[in-house]
């Protein structure tokens, strides 16, 4: 059994960003890291490898932007926008998303915008 398969099997609520971001190293082509912050919160930092769509854009990108073959790993500053994100994406007809929380959570290194 693969890591992220063990933590797939947990309920979503237990999945935090500290998990969903080690599965991303361990098997970065496994699933999609998405940042629904604001483009001000992306510039003042955001994960590694991450893709970034605002959650109020979701309805219009995300079709395009994100593929609908791999689990989405969503993620805010506390955890509600990428709540509301889920459910957005879920309408659109992705089946596998989770909300990892919130990068006040998350204890790595962030990249930022110059």
């Amino acid at each position: 059994m693969t890591i992220f398969r063990h933590f797939l099997k947990k309920s979503t609520d237990d999945l935090c960003l500290m998990e969903a971001a080690q599965i991303l190293r361990d098997q970065p082509d496994s699933a999609i890291l998405l940042d629904v912050r604001s483009d001000e919160e992306w510039n003042e930092g955001h994960l590694p490898g991450a893709l970034h769509i605002p959650h109020d854009q979701i309805p219009q990108r995300a079709k395009e932007e994100l593929p609908q073959d791999k689990p989405l790993f969503v993620y805010c500053r506390s955890g509600h926008r990428a709540g509301l994100a889920k459910k957005d994406l879920e309408k659109l007809g992705f089946t596998e998303v989770h909300n990892v929380g919130g990068i006040l959570d998350y204890k790595g290194e962030l990249l930022r915008e110059l």
